[in-house]
């Protein structure tokens, strides 16, 4: 069995052919699927454990052999280490290629039918997301002055400042009109 390691994101490297007898990684990712890519490990990162990238051992470096649009997604999200499987060093450039090229053939067709039943799930799922993010947000009434009041103290709130300016704020309408 071969262990789990997290290797700093700086030591891995896609795979371009620096492997003598082992052909570079065909695939490639574009816009919008790059993007969901990265969305996908954005909202389940536990996913990156479960399938980890497969790494050989190249000098300091360690070549990508399954996982390159992952690693690239994880660089994209500013990841400083990744879980990696290590393929043992006495693995032979044949071997190395078989495992890439099994890792990205995709086998087997969809059935339609259960296709739509994948979909009907994850549509539910995003509308449960889409309710839970509702839930966050607040609204009330506030008077003209009220209004006037909470713009220029949320208009003087920097984008970089975190959650302190904003009870900052709040406190401060506290005090010159009650609770909200």
């Amino acid at each position: 069995m071969i262990d789990t390691v997290m290797i700093p994101i700086s030591q891995l490297r896609t795979n371009e052919g620096q492997i003598e007898g082992v052909i570079a990684n065909p695939r490639i990712i574009l816009n919008e699927e790059f993007s969901n890519l990265c969305q996908s490990i954005e909202d389940n990162p536990e996913m990156l454990e479960l399938r980890e990238l497969l790494v050989y051992k190249s000098g300091d470096d360690y070549i990508v052999i399954g996982g390159n649009m992952r690693l690239q997604a994880m660089r994209t999200l500013q990841y400083r280490e990744c879980p990696c499987k290590i393929i043992p060093q006495d693995t032979s450039p044949e071997e190395l290629t078989d495992i890439m090229m099994k890792d990205n053939i995709h086998y087997g067709e969809e059935d339609a039918e259960l296709m739509k039943d994948w979909v009907d799930v994850a549509d539910e799922i995003a509308e449960k997301e889409e309710q839970e993010e509702a839930k966050k947000s607040i609204s009330f009434m506030l008077s003209p002055e009220q209004f006037k009041f909470v713009k220029q103290k949320l208009n003087r709130i920097n984008k970089d400042d975190n959650a302190e300016a904003l009870m900052q704020c709040i406190n401060q309408y506290r005090q010159r009109y009650g609770q909200a």
